[in-house]
């Protein structure tokens, strides 16, 4: 009896051990998983939630926003095949954005086609493509603030954004609108980088 005894002894203090490394190793994997940093948001993330936070409007509000305005523009401009702007996207300095309608604007003012100034675009400002084709940075900054305003408007009818609203956008533009022509120099090709 003492033997049996001893046999099931041993089995429940393995049992139990068992157990015991189970719950343990449950225990360490929920810790390890807990000390796992929270990945930080990448930079267009950051950009979505700050202008999301501005304009009192969800993340997720803004992105659809953001796509209904890529489908209204694709679908206004035949050549584009539905795929929206084909300008530069994205914010340059100051969050201004230089988008198709801004580059075909900007492209008239120096008397070229898009594709033209596209090609003279990397490594050079908007100012140093005024000089070399005889324009004034103001007469570029109006170009493209006339054509931001025009699309605002065309946005604010369709989205019934207030007049408050509007007027708040314009402005922005408008306070932005010369710095970009004058400061920011478009990434030279294969460099990846915005100075």
């Amino acid at each position: 009896m003492s033997q049996l005894h001893l046999s099931n002894t041993i089995k429940k203090t393995l049992a139990a051990s068992g157990a015991v490394l189970v719950l343990a190793g449950a225990a360490v994997g929920v810790a390890a998983a807990q000390a796992q940093p929270t990945p930080t948001p990448g930079p267009r993330a950051q950009f979505d939630t700050a202008l999301a936070n501005r304009l009192h409007i969800s993340v997720d509000q803004l992105r659809q926003a953001i796509q209904g305005a890529r489908q209204d523009v694709a679908a206004s401009q035949p050549g584009t095949n539905g795929q929206g702007p084909r300008g530069f996207r994205g914010a340059g300095r100051g969050g201004f954005a230089f988008l198709n309608a801004e580059v075909q604007a900007v492209a008239g003012l120096f008397k070229e086609t898009p594709q033209q100034l596209r090609a003279e675009l990397p490594g050079n400002t908007l100012a140093d493509l005024a000089t070399k084709h005889g324009t004034t940075t103001d007469q570029v900054s109006a170009t493209i603030v006339q054509t931001a305003d025009q699309q605002i408007d065309q946005v604010a009818s369709s989205r019934n954004l207030s007049a408050d609203r509007v007027s708040q956008l314009k402005q922005q533009i408008s306070e932005r609108a010369q710095q970009f022509v004058t400061t920011h120099r478009f990434p030279a090709r294969g460099s990846g980088t915005r100075s």
